[in-house]
């Protein structure tokens, strides 16, 4: 699956979550299965993108890393 970083663009907030996924809709989606997640999504206005050149060797959609912070 294809890597996409999701990272917040508002002041006071912070980090990143990296998520494997089919495609950018299917990885904000999946990030923000939990509600607080969703929550931080929305709030810190994050964008998500494709990591170029990376992948991850797994068959269903899954949240890697997430180190993202609201101040």
């Amino acid at each position: 699956m294809k890597v996409f970083r999701i990272a917040p663009t508002k002041p006071y907030t912070g980090g990143a979550a990296y998520v494997a996924a089919k495609n950018t809709e299917e990885a904000i989606a999946t990030f923000c299965e939990e509600d607080y997640k969703k929550y931080e999504y929305e709030e810190a206005s994050c964008e998500c993108n494709r990591v170029a050149n990376m992948s991850y060797d797994i068959d269903r959609p899954f949240v890697i890393f997430d180190d993202l912070y609201l101040e």
